[in-house]
């Protein structure tokens, strides 16, 4: 005889489904896990009554009633054991015993009065059982944390007492109820909501042990995050100073060495409207005074490349980079480019302007050098495209520049490398012009790149991330 009635079981597993039902929303009141939960801790509530009217009459359909919903609360608490897509790769093999598991419960349904109840009933819950082992397995959220192993453990062995309750079922046993009023059926019933009992004591500790992790998480992140916010006010001195170092070499640039430069082309300048009003052979004074000014022109250029290289050589860390409209900085940098020559440029340009963020100074020069390595090295009148292109796969600017070369023999090697120039007759320059844009795409964590679409043309690509 037990000392138990199972109505008294009955009551006793409703008391604590509510109690463990509200410590589990304490506890993590939100994510897919506990929705699921909670909605099969809420069905085997409103179980109870199915089960108790099925115990007191075991031939009415309150005991299919009771089966069916048994075996749903198992599915709902498979689900909420999951982690991702139910058809995902990860989960596959828990869903296809759970959906087993299903097949038998509609089975169950389907036949109905039937001696095969309770083997029914312990198959399916076994099948069940076997998927949300797999989905437990398979749980990344969950993995590492004490209450999986100990869930899984507890899993096992529920799948062992359901194993017994499959041999001992027909036809391989006696027992066609799986739910009852005798001795043995008020044993097993005991022994499984003992099971359910720790089951939501693991369940709990698993949301504890996220939550936790959860919270560690967000710790170290805050923690990367004071350490970043450390380290820029440490370097502020460093960043003052490089700000002071650029601030007297453009004051240089500006009174030392470009002034003047800047002077002599002014001068020039006036020479050629002068010369409109010459009546002697004024073409060849002007073509006299324009190949002066492309002089002047590549002086000024590798003067800038010299200056600026320098100083990036000697950068121990990255300029300050601000938002810099691509389409006007390309504007710019043509207009630096002779004024003979900006008849051959051919801007494609995105309507609405994109920004990026660069140091202007040195986007402006480094396009401007593409632009002249391209009017330098290309036939006398030919085309130069440009072109400003958003690459959403790679995310940023990509500034092409595509022209025709008089020979492509000079293609070959480290175009990169600083030195390495092509013969020029106009001027015959230090070779910093692609080492200088190679140095800004490596600055701004881009990258400079070329190619020969044909055997006579060449683009190069400058791509600045966004």
């Amino acid at each position: 005889m037990t000392f138990l009635s199972f109505s008294t079981l009955v009551w006793i597993h409703i008391g604590q489904l509510i109690a463990f039902t509200v410590g589990v929303l304490m506890i993590s009141p939100g994510g897919r896990a506990v929705l699921f939960w909670q909605m099969a801790n809420m069905t085997a509530i409103a179980g109870m009554a199915e089960l108790t009217l099925s115990v007191e009459d075991p031939n009415s359909n309150h005991t299919l009633i009771a089966g069916l919903i048994n075996l749903l609360v198992m599915s709902l608490r498979a689900v909420a054991q999951s982690h991702g897509k139910l058809l995902g790769k990860q989960n596959r093999y828990g869903t296809f015993f759970v959906a087993l598991g299903i097949l038998a419960m509609l089975a169950l349904f389907l036949l109905k009065d039937t001696g095969l109840r309770s083997l029914l009933i312990s198959t399916s819950g076994a099948l069940t059982t076997i998927g949300t082992c797999f989905y437990l397995v398979a749980n990344r959220a969950w993995r590492g944390l004490p209450g999986q192993r100990q869930m899984l453990a507890l899993y096992l062995v529920i799948l062992v007492l359901l194993t017994i309750m499959i041999i001992r079922s027909y036809p391989f046993g006696t027992n066609t109820r799986f739910f009852g009023n005798t001795d043995v059926q008020i044993i097993g019933s005991t022994t499984l909501m003992v099971m359910t009992f720790f089951m939501q004591i693991f369940f709990s500790n698993i949301m504890l042990g996220r939550k936790a992790r959860v919270q560690m998480l967000a710790e170290r992140r805050s923690s990367r995050n004071k350490e970043r916010a450390r380290v820029l006010l440490g370097s502020r001195d460093t960043i003052e100073r490089l700000a002071n170092e650029r601030l007297n070499l453009l004051k240089m640039m500006t009174h030392e060495v470009r002034q003047p430069l800047n002077n002599a082309q002014a001068a020039l300048q006036a020479v050629l409207d002068e010369i409109n009003t010459v009546d002697t052979n004024p073409q060849q004074a002007r073509n006299a005074a324009q190949r002066v000014q492309l002089v002047l022109d590549e002086v000024i250029l590798s003067l800038s490349n010299s200056i600026v290289a320098a100083s990036i050589i000697e950068w121990k860390d990255k300029p300050s980079l601000v938002s810099v409209g691509a389409n006007e900085t390309l504007a710019l940098a043509a207009m630096d480019c002779p004024s003979t020559e900006t008849s051959r440029l051919s801007v494609k340009e995105p309507e609405d302007e994109i920004f990026v963020f660069s140091d202007p100074v040195l986007l402006r020069l480094a396009l401007r050098n593409l632009l002249a390595n391209a009017l330098k090295y290309s036939p006398a009148c030919s085309p130069v495209n440009i072109e400003i292109m958003l690459d959403e796969e790679r995310y940023g600017v990509a500034f092409r520049v595509t022209n025709s070369v008089d020979d492509p023999r000079l293609l070959v090697g480290d175009l990169f490398a600083r030195g390495k120039r092509g013969t020029d007759n106009a001027y015959d320059g230090f070779g910093l012009g692609l080492f200088m844009v190679n140095e800004t795409a490596r600055i701004h964590n881009g990258t400079l790149a070329f190619w020969q679409s044909r055997p006579d043309e060449v683009a190069f690509e400058l791509f600045i991330p966004v």
